[in-house]
């Protein structure tokens, strides 16, 4: 199976130079990121993880990154083993803990230590992950607490070559998720694991990288399906970004897809109502205004079809010139 692969004009002329000066230089990562790569049971996140890339193609990639890395910075950020608090509850690019024990190593991409690591004490998890960026010749260490590792390795890649493999969205189930990224990995080796569209469109909107968070929104909208929207509808993400929620309700809205997810709808709908959605609010509101705007101009258009109606021959007087065959009965042949 083939994966769909979205991809712009890169690599631009200043990431070519930066590349170049990469080579010239004999040095080409300076930066190692860290960051978690698994889920934990009570919605925290564990297991950090490095992704190294070079500062100075990075830098010419955006504001976002010259500003981070620019002015000869030196960041020793420290690397702790887990957090009860990542923060973004809607990270499809982060593995479940059942994942861990036989499945990280293949859905992660990464040939990285994963499974022998996952126990040990958080010191010795920070000693391990800064001694191997030392021995590759790191000069910068970064820690990033609310972004996947494999998020953020498919943002590196897509920096170095204009590419992105996105996964499918976790509302058409767990279980075809890791089928995918399973297949994936097993014909792409070398390549970064399938990452949430979501995830990366998240990522991009914070670092202001519009090219990647275009190709990720036309990915989500891509995914869209009646076997999917109402979830998707009533997501934390979807209450977030406005310009996914408008498209999202124009998908359910047209071609009468609304009758199809009826009974799906209304069960979110009580569960809003209910207190257990309560970032639903806006999702809840932007609905009603949509389903208002429908029977409005469906009451608009009935209005006007009334307004036209063309009267019958009984209705018109007879004139002393009759109407030629085909025209209307206001018609006259003049």
């Amino acid at each position: 199976m083939v994966w769909p692969v979205a991809s712009t004009g890169f690599p631009t002329p200043s990431l070519q130079d930066a590349l170049a000066a990469s080579i010239s230089s004999g040095t080409f990562t300076d930066t190692a990121y860290y960051l978690f790569s698994c889920r934990t049971a009570d919605g925290g996140a564990r297991h950090p993880r490095a992704v190294y890339a070079s500062s100075q193609v990075l830098k010419a990639s955006g504001d976002h990154f010259d500003a981070q890395l620019g002015g000869g910075f030196s960041t020793n950020d420290e690397i702790p083993a887990q957090t009860s608090d990542y923060g973004y509850e809607s990270d499809s690019d982060l593995d479940d803990e059942e994942d861990v024990n036989g499945d990280l190593e293949i859905v992660n991409g990464s040939k990285g230590k994963a499974v022998e690591d996952i126990d040990k004490e958080p010191a010795s998890i920070s000693t391990t992950l800064r001694d191997e960026a030392t021995a590759r010749g790191v000069q910068h260490n970064v820690f990033v607490p609310d972004v996947a590792a494999t998020t953020w390795r498919a943002l590196i890649f897509f920096i170095y070559t204009g590419k992105v493999y996105f996964s499918p969205l976790r509302a058409y189930g767990l279980e075809n998720r890791r089928k995918a990224l399973r297949c994936h990995a097993a014909q792409n080796p070398d390549l970064p694991a399938l990452c949430s569209p979501k995830s990366l469109y998240r990522l991009a909107d914070i670092i202001s990288l519009p090219s990647l968070k275009s190709l990720a929104e036309a990915d989500i909208k891509r995914q869209l399906s009646v076997t999917c929207i109402a979830e998707e509808l009533f997501s934390c993400f979807s209450s977030t970004y406005p310009d996914i929620l408008s498209a999202q309700l124009g998908f359910l809205y047209a071609e009468g897809r609304m009758p199809q997810v009826m009974q799906k709808i209304n069960k979110n709908l009580a569960a809003v109502t209910a207190g257990q959605m309560p970032h639903a609010e806006a999702v809840l509101s932007a609905l009603l205004g949509k389903l208002s705007e429908t029977l409005l101009l469906a009451s608009q258009g009935s209005a006007r079809k009334q307004r036209y109606t063309a009267p019958t021959l009984e209705e018109t007087p007879k004139s002393e010139s009759e109407p030629r065959p085909g025209l209307p009965p206001w018609a006259t042949s003049g």
